[in-house]
């Protein structure tokens, strides 16, 4: 139980220090350009945060049907796979647009 917590950690830690870098500064032919004030913005890193909670969300819920998948407790059908598709889709779109 103490490695999941540790390794969910360092998951969102990750994740987070990822958008957070990316989102920092934008690349162009003109060279670079820093967003120093739009990036300690509260509703940036509330952005942020949601975005790498949500990840985190998925990425356990997926761990666990794998771990369930494993154990024959459960089978996963074409209609799982499409709802996974689905999803997927949808939190695509969900960062898309803002």
């Amino acid at each position: 139980m103490k490695t999941k917590r540790i390794r969910y950690t360092c998951f969102f830690l990750v994740i987070f220090a990822h958008i957070s870098v990316l989102n920092l500064f934008y690349v162009n032919e003109h060279g670079i350009t820093f967003f120093w004030q739009q990036a300690v913005e509260l509703r940036t890193i509330a952005t942020h945060v949601i975005t790498a909670a949500l990840s985190l969300l998925i990425y356990a819920l997926v761990e666990q049907a794998l771990a369930c998948y494993r154990k024959g407790q459960m089978a996963i059908r074409e209609p799982v796979l499409i709802l996974c598709s689905i999803s997927m889709i949808l939190s695509i779109g969900f960062l898309l647009i803002d």
